[in-house]
């Protein structure tokens, strides 16, 4: 999963990076044939699709303005927090890497403060944390029920892919 900071991309938009790349300035190129095979899967799955740069950063990019400064310095279309590591082990050993994400919050959606306590330097969701935040911050539950409907559709434009992909060529 990943956030939108390209403000045309939508949730459910299937985001297949051409690179890799950190604030730092360290950037690493996908692997093309995986990338074009996985493109005309997501096309057959009649999902939307982005093909820019991916950002990874150390935290959740969580405000608008965060989302604006990261799109404007980067150029990225779209930010996660997982995917520069696969991308140092893999250059690292020389081999081939591509990654897949999907957008779950948009460039114009602020992310609840509970789910940002909430989740886990792995990308997971710690629930305890979730509770708490909610307990703190009542008013995030509209939000966080947005974001909820985001990730499934997200989660379903990612099967699609996975199916399709699954049965190509």
């Amino acid at each position: 999963m990943a956030g939108g900071l390209d403000p045309a991309l939508d949730p459910g938009t299937v985001c297949l990076p051409s690179e890799i790349i950190s604030r730092d300035g360290a950037a690493f190129a996908t692997t093309l044939p995986w990338r074009e095979r996985l493109m005309s899967a997501a096309i057959a799955a009649h999902c939307p699709v982005t093909c820019g740069k991916l950002l990874t950063s150390p935290r959740a990019l969580g405000s608008v303005a965060d989302k604006a400064r990261a799109f404007r310095e980067t150029g990225a279309a779209a930010v996660d927090m997982e995917s520069i590591a696969v991308a140092q082990v893999a250059t690292a050993r020389k081999l081939p890497f591509v990654a897949v994400r999907v957008i779950v919050d948009t460039a114009a959606d602020v992310l609840p403060r509970a789910a940002l306590l909430a989740a886990s330097r792995a990308g997971g969701l710690r629930l305890w944390s979730l509770i708490g935040g909610l307990a703190l911050a009542p008013g995030d539950v509209g939000a966080l029920v947005r974001l909820a409907r985001r990730y499934r559709v997200a989660s379903r434009s990612l099967a699609a892919v996975a199916r399709s992909a699954s049965v190509a060529p």
